[in-house]
């Protein structure tokens, strides 16, 4: 799971997936961008993806494929991860399947279906 380098700036998105993996017993593990700038930020995706399973993404309704999340779903393409991604509006808690990359159909039975 993606983390910031510090605590104060990880979002409360992040902390409340954290903390649903940890009540669920569900293993997770943090990866924190090396000191160095926005580049060590993506090499950190390429790091993370490259121990995934599958990816599960979770975009702004109002911004869909955009900003860092949106490098972590072309890193799992390039590495052959499935990926998974949705869209969630705070405002209406309103939940949607943005899209999948999954070639051979290995999680479509065992992701949300949006």
């Amino acid at each position: 799971m993606r983390a910031a380098r510090s605590g104060a700036s990880r979002n409360q998105f992040e902390f409340a997936c954290h903390l649903m993996a940890k009540t669920l017993d569900i293993p997770v593990e943090l990866f924190v961008p090396d000191e160095g700038g926005r580049s060590s930020t993506f090499f950190r995706d390429i790091k993370m993806v490259s121990k995934a399973d599958v990816i599960i993404c979770v975009f702004s309704d109002s911004q869909p494929m955009e900003g860092g999340t949106a490098h972590v779903v072309e890193k799992a393409q390039d590495g052959r991860v499935p990926v998974y991604a949705y869209t969630y509006d705070p405002d209406t808690g309103h939940w949607g399947r943005l899209g999948e990359w999954d070639p051979d159909d290995a999680w479509g039975k065992r992701v949300p279906a949006g």
